[in-house]
């Protein structure tokens, strides 16, 4: 990348991005000193291959390069034009270690990866029309619940020792045999680390709640998924 650009500069990422893209920002797009925490938090963990699910426009796999370039980092992105517009930084800046794709992330392969990390990515499914990024994308509480019970199912079949960070949570139940291990002070939420641990399921899920972190029964949290799934299809 150009030694001009600064990877901790939010403000020189924003400027290579398009005007309709750049006035959203700031609502959508991992802060750069909380995705330098998150690639670092990765990177002394001992992860390599890393999944960003909804990647936009590659700025968080773009700084995480830029900072540790002996990451393998791939994104995920479900808007063609976001994605059309991170491959061409990627390609721009002669990034060999990022691999962008377009796609629904929780039907992809999550077995390989070492690492994960989130911003929320789900939470537009049940934004108001007016604060979704745009209308291009199928968004509903069904997807939002579906792909919720997905990740949950992904996330508990990860190999023991698989990392995941989240900002802002990722929007639903994280497994019981992930243990919180680190949290920090991110820009306006938590930088939270968790770690497979067992392959073991308890009766219980983590779910973040803004600035705090509760356990739910499996049970409750599922209902409340499933009710959703139900209330979309009548």
């Amino acid at each position: 990348m150009s030694a001009s650009l600064d990877p901790l500069d939010d403000d020189a990422f924003d400027r290579l991005l398009p005007r309709y893209v750049r006035s959203k920002s700031r609502q959508f797009w991992t802060p750069a000193t909380v995705a330098a925490k998150a690639a670092r938090i990765l990177w002394d963990r001992g992860c390599r291959k890393i999944l960003d699910v909804g990647c936009g426009p590659g700025k968080f796999c773009i700084i995480a390069s830029r900072l540790y370039p002996g990451l393998e980092l791939h994104g995920i992105e479900q808007r063609p034009r976001l994605f059309r517009l991170g491959a061409g930084l990627v390609r721009r800046f002669g990034f060999t270690n990022i691999h962008l794709a377009r796609g629904d992330a929780t039907a992809a392969d999550w077995d390989a990866y070492h690492g994960f990390y989130f911003f929320n990515p789900f939470a537009e499914n049940v934004y108001e029309d007016r604060d979704r990024f745009d209308s291009t994308a199928d968004l509903s509480s069904l997807r939002f619940a579906r792909d919720l019970l997905r990740v949950d199912a992904l996330l508990s079949r990860a190999r023991i020792g698989t990392v995941v960070v989240t900002y802002h949570g990722l929007g639903g139940p994280l497994p019981s045999s992930y243990e919180l291990v680190e949290e920090e002070q991110g820009i306006s939420a938590p930088i939270r680390t968790w770690v497979q641990r067992t392959e073991r399921q308890t009766e219980w899920v983590w779910l973040e709640q803004g600035r705090v972190v509760t356990r739910v029964s499996r049970g409750e949290a599922q209902r409340f998924l499933n009710s959703l799934v139900r209330q979309a299809a009548r």
